[in-house]
């Protein structure tokens, strides 16, 4: 099950980059075009001058070498271990240590990115940050929109229809034994709507205090280090309760389906998986 990201440019970027993957380019056309995509991506939350424009397209290329020598090995390890899961490998254990291994990814980059962002909140103005703290609510209205005045009933539909969805995308067409798991998963989770409604508005609150702190002192780097990679901090006790209760309720719906999978359903997960494959692969040929 994917975890909820921070939202803000960062979460822009990994969209972006999430779209030119599943538009079929290749891991150059996404290596060599990096910069265009980081730029645009931040340029839906703050409009850049040209001279902050050329201090990120500066500060790309030392990125490119980083992911490359660092995180391009580490996913490569990730997507074998994948493509090894069989009946038997597919435990809960399993899942739980490959789900702490996608998140040291995901703090990796987080933290590799963070005095980049740094960087550029130095030249931001007090304009842009008024601009940027507008679109942030925008983005979080547009989600709680999403669910507003809906029942509980046609919430958990939704999020079945979209569950149901992933796991065909994942394994393809699914049978009625599959469908009942699915099911029993979705009658199971415990709805975070509001949970997360209210998580978004702390994010805000806290990112318009971030802004409000100058770049350069060490207190800025140890908010943003919070916002960017202790956001759990800003969890109520029952988000933290109700994402522990899914995710395990999610682990054991994923075991179950393993235990069902047909060989052909099989094959269709290591092809997702060698699809990515191939764009590491690409990746490093850049």
């Amino acid at each position: 099950m994917p975890t909820h990201l921070p939202k803000g440019s960062l979460r822009a970027l990994l969209f972006s980059l999430t779209l030119i993957v599943i538009a079929g380019c290749t891991g150059r056309l996404l290596y060599n075009n990096i910069d265009w995509i980081l730029l645009k991506a931040i340029d839906d939350f703050i409009t850049l001058n040209e001279q902050q424009e050329k201090l990120i397209t500066k500060r790309i290329q030392p990125l490119k070498v980083w992911i490359e020598n660092n995180e391009v090995p580490a996913y490569e390890n990730l997507l074998q271990q994948l493509l090894s899961l069989n009946k038997e490998s597919l435990t809960i254990d399993t899942l739980s240590e490959l789900q702490n291994q996608i998140q040291e990814r995901y703090n990796s980059i987080l933290s590799r990115l963070s005095p980049d962002l740094i960087a550029i909140s130095q030249t931001l103005t007090e304009e842009q940050k008024q601009e940027f703290l507008e679109r942030l609510t925008e983005r979080h209205q547009e989600r709680d929109k999403e669910y507003a005045n809906k029942s509980e009933r046609q919430i958990r539909s939704q999020l079945c229809d979209r569950t149901e969805e992933s796991v065909t995308d994942w394994i393809g067409s699914i049978n009625r034994e599959q469908q009942i798991i699915v099911k029993h998963f979705c009658e199971g989770m415990q709805l975070t709507t509001k949970e997360w409604q209210e998580y978004r508005q702390r994010l805000r609150e806290q990112t318009q205090a971030l802004l409000t702190i100058p770049p350069a002192s060490t207190d800025f780097e140890k908010q943003l280090n919070v916002l960017l990679m202790e956001r759990e901090t800003l969890y109520s006790p029952a988000l933290k309760k109700k994402n522990s209760h899914n995710r395990e309720l999610a682990m054991t719906a994923i075991v179950e389906l393993g235990q069902t999978l047909s060989e052909d359903q099989w094959q269709h997960f290591y092809r997702r998986i060698e699809k990515w494959q191939k764009l590491l692969a690409d990746f490093r040929q850049h």
